[in-house]
C-alpha cells in the first residue's frame, strides 16, 4: 500500500491533513492544540476507521521510561500508548525511538536521516518490518508531507498513527504562523543500530 500524508493548512494552534491512498483520498487528519501549550489533540478518520490521540500522564510502561505519551484510540476498539523512549546498548551509547503499544501488539520506529536522500523511518513489529514513513529534507512553507509504504492495511493504520504522533512531538510549533519559505534539514545518522534498521530491499520491492 502507498499512502501520503499531506498537510493542507497551518493556524496558530491547529493544523490539518488529507490522507491519500495511490492518489486518492482517503481519509482526514486534525490536530488542534491551545494556546500556552505544545501539545494537542488529534481526530480524525482513515479508511472509514477513527483516529483519536491525546496527550497522557508520563512515567514507566514496563520497563520502559517513558516521554511525552498520547493515548491512541483506533476505531473505537482499540486502545493503547504512543510514545518515545531510549534504547540503552551501554553507557555512552543511548538510542531514542517511538514505540506504540496497541491493543496487545507492540510496535517500533526508527528514524534514519539519509542526507540530502530526506529521513527514512521504518516501522518494525517484533523483528519483522511492516512499512516504511519518508519524510522529505526540504520543507516548503512549514508545511508537512509523509509518504508510507505498508504492508498493508494494519501496516498502514499504524504507520499513519506514528506519523501524528512524530508531526506533534517534532514539528508541531504552537503559536506560529505558516509563512513563505523553505528549510532545508539535512540529517545524516551514523549510528550502526540505527542504519541496520534501514532496509533499502523493503523501499525498493514494495515501492514496484
Amino acid at each position: 500500500m502507498i499512502i501520503d500524508i499531506v498537510q493542507r493548512k497551518k493556524d496558530l494552534y491547529a493544523a490539518s491533513f488529507t490522507i491519500y491512498e495511490n492518489s486518492k483520498v482517503a481519509g482526514v487528519l486534525q490536530l488542534q492544540g491551545r494556546f500556552g501549550s505544545n501539545e494537542g489533540v488529534w481526530n480524525g478518520q482513515f479508511q472509514g476507521r477513527s483516529i483519536f490521540m491525546k496527550r497522557t500522564g508520563s512515567g514507566r510502561i514496563g520497563d520502559d521510561t517513558v516521554f511525552r505519551p498520547y493515548a491512541v484510540h483506533l476505531a473505537d476498539r482499540e486502545n493503547g500508548t504512543a510514545y518515545q523512549t531510549v534504547y540503552k546498548k551501554n553507557f555512552f551509547n543511548r538510542i531514542r525511538f517511538e514505540r506504540l503499544i496497541l491493543g496487545n501488539q507492540t510496535y517500533e520506529l526508527y528514524t534514519v536521516g539519509m542526507g540530502d536522500k530526506g529521513i527514512k523511518c521504518p516501522v518494525y513489529s517484533g523483528e519483522r518490518q511492516i512499512a516504511l514513513i519518508e519524510k522529505e529534507s526540504v520543507i516548503q512553507n512549514d508545511l508537512y508531507r509523509y509518504h508510507i509504504i505498508a504492508l498493508d492495511e494494519r501496516a498502514a493504520d499504524i504507520a499513519v498513527i506514528f506519523c501524528c504522533y512524530v508531526y506533534v512531538n517534532s514539528n508541531y510549533k504552537a503559536g506560529s504562523k505558516v509563512t513563505a519559505s523553505t528549510q532545508r534539514n539535512y540529517i545524516r545518522t551514523t549510528n550502526k543500530f540505527l542504519l541496520s534498521k534501514y532496509n533499502e530491499n523493503f523501499e525498493r520491492i514494495y515501492r514496484d
